[in-house]
């Protein structure tokens, strides 16, 4: 699996970085550490547009509303139970799509911020409304 360009609007324009991420069910599925720029940029703006490639092969450009699915804030969960029901498969894709970096964190764990580990991520969901 690949790395996804993922863009969000911020005051000072685009905040674009590679991430790994999974389009599942008609959404795009990547995560972030809590306190990152594009995590912020997400919630405050709304949408998010990511390169992905497509089952046929191609480079697509999806884009759409964004919602962030923060564990420490129960309202982002609650707010869209359907999504969060479809979180366990989306991630399962992802780790196994990644799973050499999945491992790669394991192995290295003690030496991975606390921010980057599973309970400092959030999970940024952009639902794809444009391709």
């Amino acid at each position: 699996m690949s790395f996804d360009a993922f863009a969000v609007a911020t005051r000072w324009g685009p905040h674009v970085t590679l991430q790994a991420g999974v389009v599942h069910l008609g959404r795009h599925w990547t995560t972030t550490a809590r306190r990152s720029a594009k995590a912020r940029a997400a919630r405050r703006s709304g949408r998010a547009a990511a390169t992905t490639v497509g089952r046929d092969g191609a480079l697509h450009i999806v884009a759409g509303a964004v919602r962030v699915l923060d564990g420490s804030r129960p309202g982002s969960l609650l707010a869209d139970p359907f999504t969060v029901g479809l979180a366990p498969g989306a991630l399962a894709r992802l780790a196994f799509g990644q799973l050499s970096q999945v491992l790669g964190y394991a192995e290295a764990a003690t030496a991975v911020p606390v921010g980057w580990l599973p309970l400092g991520r959030v999970v940024l969901v952009t639902e794809i409304s444009d391709e």
